[in-house]
């Protein structure tokens, strides 16, 4: 640069003789074009995305000795600006690639979750179709079983076998007991009247016999 003319702090050369301010932090200085169509553009890109930028604008070399021309004051408080909206880009942007990719693992999840589903359904489907057929094959198999007797049923038959053994039993007593009768009279009474009697018992004796068989 020509005589006292230099960049101020914060700034560096841009080529044509002119002054760009020092990219920030987090961004790097990148050149596009330049030659015959002109000078160059000077821009700020940002590390974590390329597609993220701002531009600079070259300014002309100041006078150390005199006061900081306006000019460059007003890029500062741009770039600050400018800065700050890419940043906020980034940010912006990276969060929705996280979102993403986050949505496209779920989705990847999901879609192995619901094949495993599958395939577990048409397992446990072949398993249930040969657990019916096995359980066809043994009901076929069982022996016709003739149906028994119901309890009520069986009960009555055993009130009625046990109501004929009743009566017989008091048959048999009471025909002992009337012959036991007949041979006491014998002893007691006179031999006519011993017949009667007897006679009279045997009667009682088949009366009660017909009445206990009906």
């Amino acid at each position: 640069m020509g005589g006292n003319l230099s960049c101020p702090a914060g700034f560096e050369e841009g080529g044509f003789f002119s002054c760009q301010a020092a990219c920030p932090s987090e961004f790097k200085s990148v050149r596009d074009g330049g030659g015959s169509l002109g000078p160059p553009v000077a821009k700020c890109v940002s590390v974590r995305r390329n597609d993220r930028f701002f531009t600079l604008n070259l300014l002309r070399p100041a006078d150390p000795n005199e006061p900081l021309p306006s000019e460059y004051e007003a890029e500062l408080d741009r770039i600050k600006t400018e800065k700050a909206r890419v940043l906020g880009m980034v940010d912006t942007d990276v969060q929705e690639t996280r979102l993403q990719r986050d949505a496209i693992d779920a989705r990847s999840k999901n879609v192995s979750d619901y094949s495993k589903i599958q395939s577990d359904y048409a397992a446990f489907s072949e398993q249930r179709k040969v657990a019916d057929e096995i359980e066809k094959t043994k009901e076929s198999l069982k022996p016709l079983r003739p149906p028994t007797a119901p309890a009520s049923d069986m009960e009555k038959e055993r009130r009625e076998i046990t109501e004929i053994a009743k009566r017989n039993l008091f048959f048999i007593q009471v025909a002992l007991f009337l012959v036991v009768l007949a041979m006491l009279g014998y002893i007691v009474f006179p031999l006519d009247s011993a017949n009667l009697i007897a006679f009279a018992l045997l009667s009682v004796g088949v009366a009660m016999g017909f009445f206990l068989k009906g």
